[in-house]
């Protein structure tokens, strides 16, 4: 039996860094697959799926509050994370860096970030995905020291550590590489592995 992990921390906050580096360290010894963003309401299909499947799937998705989406069920991932089908990872960075970086990312002008509707519904996410978190992680501490970060992780999930493939890991997901990758993706488009937008960290 398959499960999920996923990883829920707010906008700009270093998730897609957390995904990546969890991903990378299960691909590399055989244990699980990233399986790329994954919205609310095709959570509860990609649950049935990795339930069928061994191994573990590290998957990513903002949403969990509701009142800001069209979804058919906002709180999708909520009822899978709470019935045991999945475990939720969060990430926190320094507001004014998160500030600073969802202006630059999504075309907001500084003084009225906080009145704007991404900035109310990143808020009611962080929140509501706090109650459900499995572990916390800075930006910091995964920017900084992502073989730590990556150890602490793999405690909380009781998986083994391979020293090899953990050094692996962080070296394939550091944010010097990760520059790299984005400039292979075309301009505005995504790669569906790593999630790394064409514009997704700032030189």
């Amino acid at each position: 039996m398959g499960l999920i992990v996923l990883v829920a921390g707010g906008y700009r906050s270093g998730s897609t860094l957390q995904y990546n580096l969890l991903g990378e360290y299960l691909e590399r010894i055989g244990l699980g697959r990233r399986i790329g963003y994954i919205l609310p309401d095709d959570a509860e299909a990609a649950a049935a799926e990795v339930a069928n499947e061994p191994g573990i799937a590290v998957t990513k998705c903002h949403h969990l509050a509701t009142g800001f989406r069209e979804f058919d069920d906002e709180a999708a991932w909520g009822t899978i994370v709470r019935r045991g089908a999945a475990v939720a990872l969060t990430t926190t960075r320094a507001q004014p860096d998160v500030e600073r970086s969802m202006c630059r990312k999504f075309d907001l002008a500084p003084d009225g970030l906080h009145e704007s509707l991404l900035w109310r519904e990143n808020e009611a996410n962080i929140a509501a995905w706090s109650e459900l978190q499995l572990l916390n992680q800075t930006y910091a501490e995964l920017t900084e020291t992502p073989e730590v970060a990556l150890t602490r992780l793999l405690d909380v999930l009781a998986l083994p550590i391979e020293r090899r493939a953990l050094r692996g890991a962080a070296r394939a997901t550091h944010p010097r590489r990760a520059r790299r990758q984005q400039k292979r993706v075309p301009n505005g488009q995504y790669d569906p592995v790593t999630l790394l937008h064409w514009d997704h960290i700032a030189s």
